[in-house]
């Protein structure tokens, strides 16, 4: 069965949270979605134009849960993002860049090695 949240209930389960998307352009897209979920309805959803511009956090939820958007289309800038940003949530996607996987999945352990 699938439960549905509210507003308040969304927020409430993210609070005090660091959210960081880091990607291409897909994951952006992925982002700017995340963020029009947390957003009450009555505001306007935020455009492709002003996901783009969005390099400093975002605060939702009454500024109780942070977003932000790291472009990488290769994931190449992850270890770094994570020292320098320090999320507690990490969404990580290369989209439709190729890379071949063995080399995304050695970068990637290195990361995550670093990253704990």
């Amino acid at each position: 069965r699938i439960k549905l949240f509210n507003h308040t209930q969304k927020c409430r389960l993210l609070a005090n949270r660091t959210i960081v998307f880091n990607g291409d352009s897909k994951m952006m897209e992925l982002y700017m979605s995340f963020v029009n979920f947390l957003t009450p309805s009555r505001h306007r959803a935020m455009t492709i134009k002003q996901a783009r511009r969005r390099k400093l956090p975002l605060l939702v939820c009454e500024n109780r849960v942070t977003v932000r958007y790291a472009g990488s289309a290769n994931l190449r800038n992850t270890s770094t993002m994570l020292q320098t940003l320090r999320p507690d949530i990490l969404v990580a996607n290369r989209g439709s860049h190729y890379e071949e996987d063995e080399s995304l999945k050695r970068d990637m352990v290195q990361t995550f090695q670093d990253w704990a």
